[in-house]
């Protein structure tokens, strides 16, 4: 590890060196709450017009797949089906919301999980697991990009879900060291979104959750295929902090 590098290296390892039997049983129980809490608010947001759009758009455009969707008999490929399901559990504004962050995790990485664990045959352990990685590195970067994130007007939610799920992504596929680095440091590629919805109207605020998670997947994929990003993704003169936060975090 570099002076330089140190931060991101730090992530990397979180994810990789996260194992099943070191969690607390009460970080195993809220996890498995938290799959409840958005399994339900998934099918409970389904029928809202913006989820139907969001259906009717994937049912067109989707990649086949394992992956089921919330409320419906439909598969699909793990991006697709975690892009549909996070954007229902996005949809009504009642997924958990993250105080220090300004931010909804749980309706990025529960789907992504879910979706990955039905695309993998994973089982319930490395869902969970994977749940719990993706939680740890959306919230620790979301608790330092705070408040100036959203104080400039980025959606929150929708930045870091890229984060989430490329953590959920490299957990559950097993990803060393470099990979995982890599797809994080990609996933910082893919972040966007901003609040001007609460200005001016739009229901692609529903979609955030959707489109953030779909994107932090393909960035894992792009990592799994040999695609790298830059070593300081966080800390760098030109990286996520300085740039979304103004901030000066680990250079």
């Amino acid at each position: 590890m570099t002076l330089d590098t140190a931060l991101e290296e730090a992530v990397a390892r979180l994810v990789v060196a996260l194992e099943f039997d070191a969690l607390p049983p009460s970080t195993v129980k809220a996890a498995r709450r938290l799959i409840q809490d958005q399994l339900a608010l998934q099918i409970g947001c389904a029928g809202l017009p913006w989820s139907q759009s969001v259906l009717n758009f994937a049912r067109q455009n989707h990649q086949t797949g394992k992956a089921r969707v919330a409320a419906t008999q439909l598969r699909m490929s793990a991006p697709d089906a975690a892009f549909v399901n996070a954007s229902f559990g996005h949809g009504f504004e009642y997924d958990d919301a993250h105080r220090a962050s300004s931010s909804h995790p749980g309706s990025c990485v529960v789907p992504a999980a879910l979706a990955l664990g039905d695309e993998l045959g994973a089982s319930l352990k490395e869902v969970l697991l994977g749940i719990v990685a993706g939680y740890e590195v959306y919230t620790r970067i979301g608790n330092l990009a705070a408040p100036q994130l959203l104080e400039r007007g980025f959606h929150p939610h929708m930045v870091l879900s890229n984060f989430g799920a490329a953590a959920v992504a490299a957990k559950m596929r097993r990803f060393d060291l470099p990979t995982t680095a890599h797809a994080l440091s990609i996933a910082m590629s893919h972040c966007s979104g901003t609040t001007e919805y609460t200005s001016s109207g739009g229901s692609v605020k529903r979609v955030h959750a959707g489109i953030g998670t779909y994107n932090g997947l393909r960035a894992a994929a792009l990592a799994a295929a040999g695609v790298t990003g830059p070593a300081r993704w966080l800390s760098g003169n030109k990286g996520f902090f300085r740039v979304f936060s103004g901030k000066e975090v680990g250079a």
